[in-house]
């Protein structure tokens, strides 16, 4: 590829849903393209919802990845590092809050710290109580921890 008529020089790429097999894994194609455009100098970038601890080491392992932007783009890594480069945090206000609109609703909450998945224990043991399909209900057992569920009063 000629460089002088590139004008990208970055390739994000979605994993669930879109890179990823209905299983999970990269096939052999996605995995060549991804290494060929590595070779086209543009530098590779895993662009998820999903937190740090919960990326699949066969895409982290590929030499051509080069960052991560995790937990629905409130943190960033270096890969081959593994180091938190940026994240976004939100204030503990804002949190208690979104918690006390979410308990008043009746609806699940995940949250990530650290980059470690953690949603309420009803949740995290029954994730089809919540509307996950097979294969969502496996990643959410796996992934998330549960957190004890506070009782939020309201205010005034």
């Amino acid at each position: 590829m000629d460089n002088k008529k590139r004008w990208f020089r970055l390739l994000a790429l979605d994993l669930d849903g879109t890179a990823l097999r209905s299983d999970g894994s990269l096939s052999e194609d996605c995995k060549e393209a991804l290494l060929s455009a590595h070779e086209a100098r543009l530098h590779i970038v895993v662009a998820s919802g999903r937190s740090w601890t919960s990326l699949p080491k066969e895409v982290l392992s590929l030499p051509c990845v080069e960052y991560a932007v995790t937990s629905n783009g409130a943190v960033v890594y270096d890969v081959k590092h593994q180091k938190q480069l940026q994240a976004f945090y939100l204030k503990e206000e804002a949190v208690e809050g979104l918690l006390r609109i979410a308990a008043d609703a009746g609806v699940m909450v995940e949250g990530f710290l650290n980059g470690i998945p953690y949603a309420g224990r009803d949740y995290v043991e029954n994730p089809e109580k919540f509307g996950a399909g097979p294969r969502a209900a496996v990643y959410v057992r796996r992934t998330r921890r549960p957190a004890e569920q506070r009782k939020h009063r309201k205010k005034g």
